[in-house]
């Protein structure tokens, strides 16, 4: 069979040069053609010139006789006389894909300063056997198409009849959303918003329940959402505005996009203390947020002296170790405080 590229050059070589690189003596008609370059140096530029094309011609008879032989193992892609594998190879196998295992994690957005659950953040780690899992943040720069609409199928396969599942439990407490940041990964399928349609349609859910937290990019004036992210928004889906401040966008995005939360970065959450320059991104951003509508999560309450600060700032949400952590389904109910237990599926 042949392996060669189409629109490639065959790598065959003549027979002489075969014969060379296989044998490692030097064929009589390259030594022929090296003593009649030495001649006619001598003839046309005088005694150094022939000494000169002696050297090199001594040189490269060295090399050519050095030559070795092509390697008998793998596939040699362009070879000659069919580029297939000789007789005593074995085609190259490519490495099976390694194992992963996905878990998804829960924890719970309060309201403040009351502390009232608000809704749940659905997170999706994968590691493989016996490390670890991975959040979002956590994984390669580049993951495959495959591996990225795997992850996304693992990710709508639990969190969404989890939820479904918690709905009645979580009205009843107020906590009827469930929210998900996004994975850079996720946004780049082509089919990412219709398989989220078509997950949320099974599951029972109404669009309304579910939060993505996308983040935001902006060019000058100009500040745009991704497209898949919009049509989700037009069939009911809520936006969030993801880790604000960290990037390029500002105040003035905000109000041109059709978004109903800002989730502060936490590096401005964790620092906004009485006289820092983070208190007055958190103070004006949450503020503005107010004056259109638009309610502020704050990313990284890890501390109760928090709760109280971030509330006189205007922050509605929250979430962090004070909130409640990560937690797998089955531990979910432990993990929330209240009145009602929450047991997983």
């Amino acid at each position: 069979m042949d392996m060669r590229v189409p629109g490639s050059r065959s790598t065959a070589r003549p027979p002489a040069a075969r014969h060379a690189a296989s044998s490692g003596r030097v064929p009589w008609s390259l030594a022929a053609l090296a003593v009649a370059a030495v001649a006619a140096a001598a003839v046309w530029g005088g005694p150094l010139a022939a000494a000169s094309s002696a050297v090199v011609a001594v040189a490269g008879l060295a090399v050519v006789g050095r030559a070795q032989p092509i390697a008998k193992t793998g596939w040699t892609a362009g070879a000659a006389e069919g580029g297939g594998p000789r007789a005593n190879e074995e085609p190259m196998q490519r490495p099976a894909p390694e194992p992963v295992e996905a878990v998804v994690f829960y924890r719970p957005l309060r309201s403040l300063p009351e502390l009232h659950l608000r809704g749940i953040e659905a997170e999706l780690r994968w590691c493989r056997p016996g490390e670890e899992p991975l959040p979002p943040s956590g994984w390669p720069a580049t993951t495959a198409p495959e591996t990225a609409a795997a992850l996304l199928d693992a990710w709508l396969d639990a969190a969404l009849p989890q939820f479904a599942h918690w709905l009645p439990d979580l009205r009843a407490r107020g906590g009827a959303t469930l929210w998900l940041r996004l994975p850079p990964a996720w946004l780049g399928l082509p089919t990412f918003a219709s398989r989220l349609t078509q997950a949320l349609s099974a599951s029972g859910l109404d669009p309304s329940c579910l939060v993505l937290r996308v983040p935001l990019h902006a060019d000058g004036r100009q500040a745009k959402l991704p497209d898949a992210v919009l049509a989700l928004q037009a069939k009911g889906v809520t936006l969030a505005v993801d880790a604000f401040g960290a990037g390029s966008a500002s105040l003035t995005h905000l109000e041109r996009l059709p978004v109903r939360t800002v989730c502060l970065a936490p590096s401005f959450v964790e620092r906004a203390g009485p006289t820092t320059p983070q208190r007055w991104v958190v103070e004006s951003t949450a503020r503005l947020a107010a004056s259109m509508g638009m309610s502020t999560l704050a990313e990284g309450v890890t501390q109760e002296s928090q709760v109280l600060a971030l509330a006189v700032l205007g922050c509605n949400l929250g979430v962090g170790d004070v909130c409640g952590p990560w937690l797998p389904a089955p531990d979910c109910a432990a993990g929330w405080s209240g009145t009602q237990a929450v047991q997983a599926a």
